[in-house]
């Protein structure tokens, strides 16, 4: 069918007036209306009671846009962000935001970012299995009220903890899912911080990931 026999068929069917905008996705409107708001979501975390929301200084939930193309995850909030309650404070916060913006990621326009562990654990140390167990039911319920298109983890316990059994080698690839979302993933800015001689490497897997979503 030609542009010209595309338009006279519209206009048959009695449609005049067209848009270039995208049309909206009713399912992904249903669904989070189903489960309930992100503000609901972000009152119940903070009312959790245990070991990692008593030692943390502020509860960490997520920052962006609540319709992101993009879920960005992260083991859980710097020292800086906890000790602020400010989203991507300090060099590790700077550093994030340098890696979001190399692949034209953008909290105000098309990416959400949040953590697997709302709370900073003590001393920074690893996430015990009951509190992994937790923090993924709830961000579980978080990816779904978000709906992004493609998760971005950065953070190999992340990885650990979502994609039981896959190593960060498999997950680079970007044919895995999580809760059927595309996903991908690479180190940490902590990492980076430590070891910056995978800045390659994780420069190399952030143009991967820009090809896989621009697709």
């Amino acid at each position: 069918m030609t542009p010209f026999q595309k338009l006279f068929w519209l206009l048959q069917m009695g449609i005049s007036t067209f848009s270039d905008e995208k049309p909206q996705n009713h399912l992904k409107k249903h669904v989070q209306k189903s489960l309930g708001s992100l503000d609901d979501l972000d009152e119940k975390v903070r009312k959790e009671k245990n070991v990692l929301s008593k030692t943390a200084m502020n509860t960490m939930l997520g920052t962006g846009v609540k319709n992101a193309r993009v879920m960005c995850i992260l083991e859980s909030p710097s020292a800086q962000e906890d000790k602020t309650g400010i989203y991507l404070s300090g060099e590790e916060g700077e550093l994030t935001q340098k890696i979001l913006a190399s692949i034209d990621l953008d909290l105000n326009k098309n990416t959400y970012l949040t953590y697997l562990s709302p709370w900073r654990p003590p001393g920074n140390r690893l996430l015990t299995a009951s509190e992994i167990a937790l923090c993924k039911k709830l961000l579980d319920k978080r990816i779904q009220l978000i709906q992004p298109d493609f998760i971005l983890i950065l953070g190999v316990p992340v990885i650990r903890a979502l994609l039981d059994g896959h190593t960060l080698s498999q997950v680079r690839l970007g044919r895995e899912k999580y809760l059927k979302i595309p996903t991908f993933g690479t180190f940490a800015p902590v990492w980076l911080m430590k070891n910056p001689t995978y800045r390659r490497q994780v420069w190399e897997d952030l143009k991967k990931f820009k090809t896989m979503i621009s697709n």
